[in-house]
């Protein structure tokens, strides 16, 4: 649905742990990808170390709700997102 946005991402950023953010440098040099519109009921799964961001919803009568789900192996912590603390305990 035009309007409601779409993931952006920077393809080859996992590998670096030395950026922090998409900005906005990256779009003007050609290195991002726009991901596909999403329908209703689909999915998208990406390594959540590549850079990404959603981009707007300009739609003024749509929502976009968002359903995430993090995995990562143990002693592998996404501390760039989120930070160490837990919000319950496991």
């Amino acid at each position: 649905v035009a309007g409601v946005g779409f993931t952006q991402f920077w393809p080859g950023t996992h590998t670096s742990k030395h950026l922090m953010e998409l900005g906005s440098a990256a779009p003007a040099m050609g290195v991002v990808v726009n991901g596909a519109p999403l329908l209703a009921g689909d999915a998208l799964i990406y390594d959540y170390r590549l850079l990404h961001r959603g981009m707007p919803n300009t739609s003024l009568s749509i929502e976009r709700p968002v359903l995430q789900f993090l995995y990562n192996l143990t002693g592998r912590p996404d501390d760039r997102n989120y930070g160490f603390d837990q919000l319950l305990d496991t």
